[in-house]
């Protein structure tokens, strides 16, 4: 120990030199500094600077980040997090039916439809529907399919817009339909479910149901049953 105008300063502590060449300032306290092997003067924040011997950012974090390790710089840093998405129902629309329509031997609009706005232009639209339709009194071929519209399309229209069943043979949902001679005229529930990934838009869609009976001396029906066509947006 040193003695200096008749007081006494430490020159160390557990034999580690102290910093005599710093004059210390207001709060500062003591610690100890492995790269010079020295106590020296230093700040009194509390603010963790490493988790696990890994530097933290010195970067401001803002509301809701939380801190991600980044291989490219080494370091603690706060990172937005990476919501992810899909499988979230936005919305559901309904549209509850009840007639009977005959079915024309050409591809027309039976005046009905379900209509959603989407509220994104990348989320999917599944549409649910069991149609319920009847054959002729013989033999009958028909089909049933989905046009994605602007605009709702009326009864004996020609659809317009895109065919929510492109690639079914010979056009839309293709059903059979043969006289029993015990049940009479065969009726069905036929599945209108799709998948819509390629609307692009959040301006109303109309998806407008349309008929084709492919035989004409035998024709076709819907049955008046209630019937429901469901539409659901989903986050993707």
């Amino acid at each position: 120990m040193t003695n200096y105008y008749g007081g006494r300063n430490a020159t160390s502590i557990n034999s580690i030199d102290i910093d005599q060449n710093t004059t210390p300032t207001s709060n500062q306290i003591l610690k100890y500094d492995s790269t010079t092997n020295q106590i020296v003067w230093g700040s009194t924040s509390t603010d963790a600077t490493q988790l696990q011997g890994v530097n933290i950012s010195s970067v401001a974090p803002t509301d809701l980040q939380h801190l991600v390790y980044l291989n490219a710089t080494s370091e603690w840093t706060p990172t937005t997090p990476v919501v992810a998405g899909g499988g979230k129902i936005v919305q559901v629309v309904t549209q509850t039916n009840n007639f009977v329509q005959s079915f024309p031997n050409f591809w027309a609009c039976l005046g009905n439809w379900v209509t959603i706005t989407p509220t994104s232009a990348t989320n999917k639209i599944i549409v649910f529907s069991a149609v319920p339709t009847r054959g002729g009194p013989q033999y009958t071929q028909y089909s049933i399919s989905y046009f994605r519209h602007t605009a709702s399309q009326p009864w004996y229209s020609a659809p317009l817009g895109t065919d929510m069943f492109p690639s079914a043979w010979p056009s839309g949902v293709a059903m059979d339909s043969q006289w029993s001679t015990t049940n009479g005229i065969l009726s069905s529930r036929v599945p209108m479910n799709f998948e819509d990934t390629t609307h692009a838009t959040t301006s109303p869609i109309y998806y407008n149901l349309a008929v084709k009976v492919w035989s004409n001396f035998y024709p076709a029906q819907t049955v008046a049953s209630n019937w429901t066509t469901i539409a659901m947006e989903v986050e993707v």
